[in-house]
């Protein structure tokens, strides 16, 4: 079985409200979809990294990257979905159906070869794939209207994180599933959980934040800020 890559690169940071794309702006003096593909690049066991661009991309051609051989570029969607979709087409002449996908978001900075080597492998026995996440240490409230409805069971919630890994067969049918119904999804978990494949849940502890306000680039920066290139190990 081969391990193929797609990294998702196509967002507008409507959130962050910034000229640039947030996948391009520099920490420490790096743009940060470097740092999420130094990180999918230094790991042997991925074959071949797709990555997903706007159709109106003008600053990939500025990364460290951008012509290494182990690249495939190509368009995304207008959702997350959509994008994922458009990395599995692009790598439907080379991938089995039982092969590994290892999905990972740009925006994802702070990856680590070592949480990217527990997720190989803890879901190596597994049949359909897994998440990483982190376990919620905080009270959650879930509220309506501007109040508290009720306290969450805490011991039982994850924060989800990339990269999240599926057989490229099943991901595949289980998008294209979700997508004839409709559904919105959020990533590429909820679509293989509403196909009915167990997702497997590879908790780690170490910071994985995705870039969406300034406080995540200050907070990243100070993350990576003294992080020797040369050892992706851990935070």
């Amino acid at each position: 079985m081969t391990t193929w890559g797609i990294l998702l690169a196509a967002g507008n940071s409507t959130r962050l409200a910034r000229a640039t794309p947030k996948q391009y702006l520099s920490i420490a003096n790096r743009l940060v979809i470097d740092y999420s593909l130094q990180a999918l690049l230094a790991t042997p066991a991925i074959a071949k990294l797709v990555v997903c661009l706007a159709a109106d991309d003008a600053h990939w051609q500025h990364t460290n990257y951008s012509h290494d051989a182990r690249l495939l570029v190509c368009t995304g969607g207008d959702s997350r979905a959509q994008s994922v979709r458009c990395g599995l087409s692009a790598l439907s002449s080379v991938a089995m159906a039982e092969d590994w996908v290892v999905v990972h978001d740009a925006a994802r900075p702070c990856l680590t070869t070592a949480d990217l080597q527990l997720l190989f492998t803890e879901l190596a026995e597994e049949q359909a794939g897994g998440v990483l996440v982190n376990p919620i240490f905080d009270t959650v409230k879930m509220g309506q209207s501007g109040y508290c409805l009720e306290t969450a069971d805490r011991s039982v919630l994850y924060r989800a994180l990339t990269p999240q890994m599926f057989r490229y067969g099943h991901l595949c049918a289980a998008l294209d599933a979700a997508a004839g119904r409709s559904a919105t999804l959020s990533d590429e978990a909820m679509a293989m959980e509403l196909a009915g494949h167990r997702v497997r849940l590879v908790v780690t502890t170490r910071a994985d934040i995705k870039i969406t306000n300034e406080n995540d680039l200050r907070l990243a920066e100070c993350l990576l800020g003294g992080r020797d290139d040369t050892d992706r190990s851990g935070l």
